[in-house]
């Protein structure tokens, strides 16, 4: 539709709901079943504005609202929908305002994806859904999944590279395939780093104040697509606010502290891309590299892992047949939170029976070991954490626009 005779406003979205079944081998939960959302794809809703100015000059704007497809409940997030904190902001997800040009490039203000999520669909089918290991179960970019990377007040803890608030991105022009993205978000020093003892108070962590800088390099030319992503989070003096924790009669409910120590830094890299070899079949390849500067034994944000993936998609008439296989590495000796040290490794595969464009039929298989596997487990911490092997599988459908 449109709002004005150069300004465009189109709302698209994705839904997925489906069955999934989640087996481990080494905790007293043994199985769980459930009907839930996200087995092969992110359930949103997007709003995308687009307005000509004219000498080949566009502003674009751009929000993202995610939500639980079969959890409507808002009230009762921390229990009730599985973690997800509304905060009283609509858009949750990626959310921006920028302008676009042919000869210019594109720059974005506010919370783009990151250029690691984005090159992470290059190297692998299954995008961060199952099968694909960019999650906190497995960890992939990182086995520690405290560091508060991309992380921002609402966020849970991660072990991946997303998006950050506060961040200005600049996609250049390409140039006979190739093209430069630089992200950027200034630190903040000024928080006082305590915590509040008041349930009502909080507590008064500085919001977001981790700094982030990263330099992506891409490659697209005809079957081929390359990408190789470099970039740092870093700490301030003073330690800040990394996501949304449940309160108690006794605990403070609000910000927790992100697990970066003062002035400390984790670096991360990421490089693949694809490779169409026919009109049916595409081979994938990815490496992935996180160490920390911090290498004081048992420290919160210490870090030094690497990973690596092949993968294939292979297309049959309307039928999709998706593979990834990924081997993970950490060096590291002790881990207190998220998912464990040593070798690991995650075995991911799928099938997509594409009834038209927007809707598909799915199952997905995934099988890791050495990983966090609590089904049902809101947190995984030193207390709780049981490793060994996870295998899920699930069916369910997908619609989108």
């Amino acid at each position: 539709m449109s709002a004005f005779a150069q300004t465009e406003v189109k709302i698209t979205g994705l839904f997925d709901v489906g069955y999934r079944s989640t087996s481990v081998g080494n905790a007293n939960e043994k199985t769980q079943k459930v009907i839930t959302n996200n087995n092969a794809g992110t359930s949103q809703v997007d709003f995308v504005i687009t307005e000509d100015l004219g000498a080949g000059l566009k502003a674009i704007a751009y929000g993202e609202a995610d939500f639980h497809s079969v959890k409507p409940s808002l009230g009762n997030a921390s229990t009730t929908n599985n973690g997800y904190w509304y905060t009283g902001a609509f858009f949750n997800s990626e959310i921006y305002v920028g302008l676009t040009s042919a000869t210019a490039g594109t720059l974005k203000l506010g919370a783009p994806n990151s250029e690691f999520l984005l090159g992470n669909a290059k190297i692998q089918p299954f995008g961060t859904a199952l099968g694909g290991g960019y999650s906190n179960t497995f960890g992939r970019m990182g086995t520690n999944a405290g560091v508060g990377i991309s992380g921002y007040v609402g966020f849970a803890e991660t072990a991946r590279v997303v998006r950050n608030e506060r961040t200005v991105k600049y996609d250049s022009p390409v140039f006979n395939g190739a093209q430069v993205v630089l992200e950027w978000s200034p630190g903040n020093s000024l928080g006082t780093g305590t915590t509040s003892t008041s349930v009502t108070t909080g507590t008064s962590y500085a919001s977001n104040n981790n700094a982030w800088s990263a330099t992506t390099l891409n490659y697209g030319n005809g079957p081929l697509n390359l990408t190789y992503s470099t970039g740092q989070i870093s700490a301030g003096a003073n330690q800040s606010s990394g996501f949304y924790a449940p309160g108690s009669t006794s605990t403070a409910s609000g910000l927790a502290a992100n697990k970066l120590t003062a002035n400390g830094s984790v670096t991360y890299t990421m490089y693949g891309g694809n490779y169409a070899v026919n009109s049916a079949l595409t081979a994938y390849a990815g490496f992935t590299t996180t160490k920390s500067s911090n290498t004081t034994s048992g420290g919160t944000d210490v870090e030094d892992s690497k990973s690596s993936n092949v993968a294939l998609k292979y297309v049959v008439g309307q039928t999709d047949f998706l593979f990834n296989r990924i081997q993970r590495q950490s060096n590291l000796a002790t881990d207190t939170v998220g998912t464990p040290n040593g070798a690991s490794s995650l075995t991911g595969l799928g099938v997509n029976y594409n009834l038209s464009k927007n809707t598909m039929v799915y199952g997905r298989y995934e099988k890791a070991s050495n990983v966090v596997a609590i089904p049902g487990s809101a947190t995984a911490t030193a207390a709780n954490t049981s490793y060994g092997a996870q295998t899920i599988t699930a069916a369910g459908l997908m619609v989108k626009s």
